[in-house]
């Protein structure tokens, strides 16, 4: 599993580095806000100036429920849905011909390419705030059979 650590709390806007930076992208998140700050208009994730290859962009606009990869922008209506016959937390999400199946469970998001019940290919793991001791920061990890454009679209699914 190759793993990226959010470097500030804000997830929305922050930098995003992979724990073997030579050999995967690493991103940063910015978000702009609608007036008097009721909430995120669009979060872009950019890769770094020195992510290896890659020049892939998303951009989340949460007014308009869209993502967009590489300027393919497809309404969120479009691509999640609650598959049938499963009873929990589980939605299907499809992306240009694939199926990633997310689930939330005890401060983790799961995320499977293809079927609910193969094996997990990226986990999502949210802030761990502690007061006394030193909070663990939000992480993301992907196997690697995951693509850097399917990286790309389970981070913004995630976030």
């Amino acid at each position: 599993m190759s793993t990226y650590t959010f470097i500030e709390r804000d997830i929305l806007n922050t930098a995003i580095l992979p724990d073997e930076p030579e050999n995967v992208a690493s991103y940063i998140t910015k978000t702009t806000y609608r007036s008097g700050l009721v909430g995120p208009k669009v979060t872009s994730l950019i890769p770094t100036a020195n992510s290896p290859g890659n020049t892939l962009d998303g951009e989340i606009d949460w007014k308009r429920q869209t993502f967009s990869i590489a300027g393919l922008a497809t309404r969120w209506e479009e691509l999640r849905s609650k598959p049938e016959g499963i009873t929990d937390s589980t939605r299907e999400w499809r992306w240009i011909g694939k199926r990633f199946m997310v689930k939330y469970k005890d401060n983790t998001w799961l995320a499977r390419v293809g079927s609910p019940y193969g094996p997990v290919d990226a986990t999502f793991t949210i802030r761990q705030s502690r007061i006394l001791h030193q909070s663990n920061p939000a992480t993301i990890a992907f196997s690697s059979g995951v693509s850097a454009r399917d990286r790309l679209f389970l981070l913004m699914v995630m976030i």
